[in-house]
């Protein structure tokens, strides 16, 4: 190699057709020519981007989530790609929480199983505060 940054050492995979001897010998510039010339190896246009699949599409952000694994394996079941169905599902539940139909996440972190409840009213339990 000639002092190029650029270049990196690779394995040479079997079978392959690569001049790699001709290759190193090349400077980065004597490669782009060689690629410019070649009508297949040109380079991208905004034209060509325009039409680019778009894995996070905009006003979608990528998460890392935990979810049981009974509900992902319920979703992944399901014909189609599952995460779209989780999202739906996920706006569904928001757009019934803000017309008022479901409670507030928080609601059901705090709220105990009706049966829970009867049994502490029954035993005169009063919660942390009411001690």
């Amino acid at each position: 190699m000639k002092g190029n940054a650029m270049k990196k050492k690779r394995k040479h995979l079997p079978g392959s057709r690569t001049d790699w001897a001709l290759l190193d010998s090349m400077t980065n510039e004597e490669v782009l020519r060689r690629a410019l010339a070649d009508p297949d190896a040109q380079p991208t246009t905004k034209a060509d981007w325009k039409r680019a699949y778009q894995p996070n599409l905009p006003g979608k952000e990528s998460i890392t989530i935990r979810i049981d694994r009974g509900v992902v394996s319920f979703f992944r079941s399901r014909p189609g790609r599952y995460q779209t169905h989780i999202n739906a599902a996920l706006r569904e539940y928001m757009d019934e929480c803000r017309r008022g139909e479901r409670p507030l996440p928080g609601a059901i972190r705090r709220a105990k199983p009706p049966a829970r409840r009867a049994a502490e009213a029954r035993a005169g339990f009063r919660g942390k505060r009411g001690r």
